[in-house]
């Protein structure tokens, strides 16, 4: 595995003992396509399947699902909900709910205890979490915090706090 890879398995590893594998997003800009990609702890890709869109980014899981956002040409700030085969379940376009419609949402997180407003997003490049309604049809804006720092690239939950990350390797813990 490279050198990234490493450090995000040693990463996992230490965080979610228990797990077996992660999932996270591949690029390949050349070819304008994007894929999400099963791990194992060894850095190994176990699963692989291309999904809509020329970029994605930020997997999460929904206790029976993954999500993950992408882009394509002129399409921005779509989320996608699919089986872990890459099979199509939902769609959710949240145009005219993000503050920068045209920067590309690096992390996002799904928090079960958040009844109902389960999806937080982290707009890395101005640094603003969002955090979404989108249990019934059309999401909505629960809440929007601007973060005093800039060019954030993850966000996690631990159980109780919300995390995220920006360029440096810094974690911040935030009450939520």
């Amino acid at each position: 595995p490279t050198k990234f890879w490493r450090q995000l398995i040693s990463l996992f590893n230490s965080a979610h003992a228990s797990f077996d594998h992660f999932w996270s997003c591949r690029n390949n800009f050349q070819a304008r396509m994007a894929y999400v990609v099963q791990i194992d702890r060894e850095g190994n890709e176990i699963a692989l399947f291309d999904v809509p869109g020329n970029y994605a980014s930020g997997v999460t899981f929904d206790g029976e699902n993954l999500w993950f956002y992408s882009s394509e040409r002129f399409v921005m700030n779509v989320f996608r909900n699919v089986t872990f085969e890459g099979e199509l379940i939902r769609e959710i376009d949240c145009n005219g709910i993000l503050e920068n419609n045209n920067a590309p949402l690096l992390s996002i997180e799904w928090v079960p205890e958040h009844e109902g407003d389960n999806l937080w997003v982290l707009e890395g490049m101005n640094g603003v979490i969002f955090q979404l309604d989108i249990e019934n049809g059309d999401p909505e804006l629960v809440s929007q915090m601007n973060l005093a720092q800039r060019q954030c690239i993850g966000i996690e939950h631990d159980g109780t706090n919300l995390w995220y990350s920006c360029l440096g390797s810094i974690w911040y813990e935030m009450d939520n």
